[in-house]
Parts: structure tokens; sequence; C-alpha cells
């Protein structure tokens, strides 16, 4: 059995086209919603997301960073499973999300993953953990 996802041939996989429409068609309701509503998404006052570029990129059309304030958090994204799902590190984010570099700068550059006995250990190679995971599994990772 060689496992049923197909090969991940990239790392920190991006929003999807259709995640893209998706995301829009949800800053539309909210911006269509009853702001008067408590429940209204208009009066959320902190977006908290994933480092992952596809869940900034997501959170950042849907609630636009000039008008929410927005925290990451390495602990909400998916567990490593497959490459798509490891990170990038900070500068690579900056780039792609100039508009959350203070939050992006909070984060550990390695911040998908770190070994619980190396505290201080601040490194970013995403090939080398896509070898590593790809090693660890002996399978190819799944595609998204």
């Amino acid at each position: 059995f060689l496992g049923f996802f197909p090969q991940v041939k990239f790392l920190d996989a991006p929003l999807t086209k259709r995640g893209v429409e998706q995301a829009t068609s949800l800053r539309e309701k909210i911006v269509s919603s009853d702001k008067e509503d408590p429940f209204s998404l208009q009066n959320v006052q902190l977006v908290v997301s994933s480092p992952l570029s596809r869940a900034m990129h997501t959170a950042s059309i849907a609630f636009p960073t000039k008008d929410y304030k927005f925290k990451l958090e390495p602990h909400i994204t998916e567990m490593v499973e497959n490459s798509s799902d490891i990170g990038r590190c900070r500068d690579c984010l900056a780039k792609d999300f100039p508009d959350l570099q203070n939050e992006i700068s909070q984060l550990p550059n390695a911040w998908w993953w770190q070994h619980p006995e190396l505290k201080t250990l601040d490194i970013c190679d995403p090939e080398k953990d896509h070898q590593k995971l790809h090693e660890l599994n002996g399978e190819e990772p799944a595609m998204e």
C-alpha cells in the first residue's frame, strides 16, 4: 500500500483560485452584514490566523489588514502531514504579506517545527524539512 495521496511538489501551499473566490465571497458577506448585529463579523476585534500562506491570504482577503488587528499563531496550523504544511521563514512571508510584517516578525524563524530539546533553535530550511519528512514517512507526501 503506497497511500492514497499524490505527491506534493511545493512548500507552504498557496491559496488556490477557488480559495481566493471563497474568501472574496466571505468578505462580501461580511461587508453586507448588519453592523448593528452584535454577532456581525464586521465587529470582529482580532483576527487570529495560522502563519501558513494560504491561511494568512484567506484571512487578509476576508478581513483586510488595514481594518482589523491580526495575530499569527503557529499552534493553530495543521500538523505537518506533508510538504505543503511546512511553513516558510519570516523573510519569505514578509515579502508576500508586507501588511503583516509586524506580526510576522514576532514568529520564530522556523515557526512550523522545532525540536523540543532545542529551545533556542532559529533556523529556516524548509527544503531540509521536506526531505526529512519524506525520509521518515517513506512515501511521497500528499498533495492538497
